[in-house]
């Protein structure tokens, strides 16, 4: 009998720790999404910025050829 309630406990604290582990990855991914969502955003920006800089330089470089 003793036996049996050292089993069910420890299949109900195995239950119990994988429920917690998986809370604790479901809050990683949900924090890994949202950095990797902020990168993104960063570098969008940057690549944005890069780009518009380009323009802005051949523009300004162009002005200078014209005048």
């Amino acid at each position: 009998a003793r036996r049996e309630g050292g089993v069910v406990g420890g299949s109900g604290g195995g239950g119990d720790n994988d429920d917690d582990r998986d809370f604790d990855r479901d809050g990683d991914d949900l924090k890994l999404s949202f950095l990797y969502i902020i990168d993104n955003i960063i570098s969008i920006r940057n690549s944005v910025l890069s780009i518009g800089s380009v323009f802005v330089f051949a523009y300004l470089k162009k002005g200078v050829a014209q005048s």
